[in-house]
This record gives C-alpha cells, structure tokens and sequence, in this order.
C-alpha cells in the first residue's frame, strides 16, 4: 500500500510536510495506525488522520467530530451545507475540512 509514500498514489504528502507531534516526521507511523479503508475509521483515526494532514484545522475540529461522534463512515457522507448547517462550522473552516475529508 503506497498509500503515503508517493504522488499519483490515492494521497501524496510531500517529504517537507510538517507532520504532528501525534505520528512525528514518519508517514508510516500514520499508515500504520489507519486501516485502508476510511470508512472502517474510528472517531479517534478520523482526528489522527486530520492532525497528521492539518494539525491547525484539527485542534479546531477534534471536540466537534468527538461531539457529534464523526468516525470513517460519517466522514465519507459529510457534505459541506451539513457541516455549516448542523454542526455551526464557519465557511473557511468548512472548506478546508472538505478539502481534507477528499483525501481520505
């Protein structure tokens, strides 16, 4: 699974990507914690997935997708009215977590 490693692979990260604390600078600690299947995630992967992609966009989602208990499947069906609508997040914040949500 290059699933880390590579461009053209289904998600790319570049080698100067500044990865969280949470995983350090090793893609594979995250490849490793994340079964391939996004939508078998757990709320807590979900939120590994989002701090190793956006750590700024993460700490402002984490309590918000623990709250309304967003895990793989709830991940994949979130579109962006319901974002905005039912769970209050602001159109900047919005967009940047749906450019995320894509890449899993």
């Amino acid at each position: 699974n290059g699933r880390f490693s590579q461009a053209g692979s289904p998600l790319y990260v570049p080698t100067s990507f500044a990865p969280s604390s949470l995983v350090g600078s090793d893609p594979s600690v995250l490849k490793q914690s994340l079964p391939d299947d996004p939508s078998t995630w757990s709320v807590d992967e979900v939120i590994l997935f989002l701090k190793y992609l956006d750590p700024q966009l993460s700490s402002a989602l984490a309590d918000l997708f623990m709250k309304h208990d967003i895990d793989g499947k709830a991940l994949l069906l979130l579109k962006n009215d319901m974002m905005m609508k039912y769970m209050g997040l602001k159109l900047t914040i919005n967009v940047r977590a749906s450019d995320l949500i894509l890449l899993a």
